[in-house]
């Protein structure tokens, strides 16, 4: 697969199953021109991911995302202290509040989603409060449709790392917005606003 796909620069790997090493190291021997950045969801116990960051760190990795439970902000914090690899909260982020702990604890990136924190105006200053820690931004997304991604889109300008596919994983999505090229680079439409369309106008009702 990563072959298949050579066009696009940057390639994001789901661990935490067994297996793990050797589909890194598949992936890196078939691209070692990409950038690789790596995400947990929450699947490995501090000392699970202690033990595994030698091994991460011979892969030239970008990023490790949530390696951790949501609520071990502490452990993340452990975890950073122990790599040169920016771990990035994603689950352990839904508020301001969060930036701050996260913050204190040493951890280097946030993955800033509009569906978890509740909108543009919320993730402005959770981004700008994060830059104050001198924290690298992830604008990230769920499965979710253009409506979405194209506002996120917005703020591209001020993140270090876009990670806004999903509108690729919809198959229906009802919505024209966000544009992605064959390298799986991002455009946004200049329209009024968000620039997003209703595909289907019969869907308004009324």
């Amino acid at each position: 697969m990563a072959r298949k796909f050579s066009d696009y620069p940057i390639i994001k790997i789901k661990l935490g199953s067994p297996g793990d090493e050797a589909r890194l190291a598949a992936i890196r021997a078939a691209r070692p021109d990409a950038r690789l950045r790596v995400d947990l969801n929450t699947g490995w116990s501090r000392q699970e991911t202690l033990d595994y960051l030698p091994v991460l760190e011979r892969y030239n990795l970008e990023a490790l995302e949530q390696p951790l439970d949501h609520d071990d902000i502490a452990g993340l914090g452990i975890v950073q202290a122990h790599t040169s690899i920016p771990i990035v909260a994603d689950e352990s982020l839904v508020s301001l509040a969060d930036v701050e702990r996260l913050g204190e604890a040493g951890v280097r990136g946030l993955n800033v989603k509009l569906m978890k924190v509740g909108g543009l105006d919320n993730a402005l200053k959770i981004i700008r409060r994060g830059r104050e820690y001198g924290m690298k931004i992830m604008l990230g997304c769920m499965i979710e449709t253009s409506l979405g991604t194209t506002a996120m889109a917005a703020l591209a300008g001020l993140a270090d790392w876009l990670d806004l596919d999903a509108p690729l994983l919809v198959s229906n999505d009802p919505f024209e917005g966000i544009i992605f090229d064959k390298n799986a680079n991002i455009g946004v439409p200049e329209r009024p606003g968000i620039g997003v369309l209703l595909k289907n106008k019969t869907l308004i009702p009324g």
